[in-house]
């Protein structure tokens, strides 16, 4: 019987020998695509992943706006306000909503906006 690091060590083996030329499945959306294309293969943690071109822009794209950007515009202080405020919605819900946010940095940077 094969142990969890012979398994990881035959992936790894497999995963060395693929050709560019070769199609392979995109976990996300299951088109079939080559490495010439723009595809990546790779793992996702421990999770043996391919992307296609399509689907590794977008996830891409999901990570840059996960990336808060908006903090940019924030002072500390405002941003130690939120650190409060999420703080305190985590105590109340248990939980915050990247939605929540989301709403609660741009609305900030609204207020600020609208001052100048």
């Amino acid at each position: 019987m094969k142990t969890p690091e012979d398994e990881e060590f035959d992936r790894m083996a497999k995963m060395q020998e693929w050709k560019t030329n070769e199609l392979h499945k995109c976990t996300a959306c299951s088109t079939q695509y080559s490495e010439d294309e723009g595809g990546i293969e790779g793992n996702f943690g421990i999770l043996p992943m391919n992307f296609c071109p399509t689907c590794l822009s977008c996830m891409l794209d999901m990570a840059e706006q996960l990336n808060f950007k908006e903090w940019v515009g924030l002072t500390d202080e405002e941003i130690k306000a939120f650190d409060t405020w999420h703080d305190n919605r985590e105590e109340e819900v248990g939980w915050c909503n990247p939605s929540e946010i989301v709403a609660y940095i741009e609305a900030l940077l609204k207020e600020k906006n609208n001052e100048k």
